[in-house]
């Protein structure tokens, strides 16, 4: 995937979810810098589009991911459209 098609994935995926047009923009551009645009090592290598930590059983479609600078481990993901969906639904609590 582009840049462009990740970011419009998570706008289409935050609208769908009931977030309005400006809130979608900013939890694309939000993931969009947490992730260095899509270049950091946990995007690359766990599909992670924000530096989500993996905490277990109360995270769908994530398992253990790579090890976190804090000792902790990052969340990883099949595909990048699991990991919006996790932050997605992250914004809605």
């Amino acid at each position: 995937m582009t840049n462009a098609e990740i970011d419009q994935a998570i706008y289409d995926t935050a609208i769908e979810q009931g977030f309005n047009p400006t809130a979608a923009k900013l939890i694309a551009a939000q993931a969009r810098f947490e992730s260095a645009d899509y270049t950091s090592r946990v995007f690359k290598t766990d599909n992670n589009t924000s530096g989500i930590k993996y905490i277990g059983s109360r995270q769908i479609n994530a398992s253990r991911g790579s090890l976190s600078p804090e000792g902790d481990y990052y969340a990883h993901f099949d595909t990048v459209q699991d990991s919006i969906n996790d932050k997605i639904g992250r914004a809605h609590v």
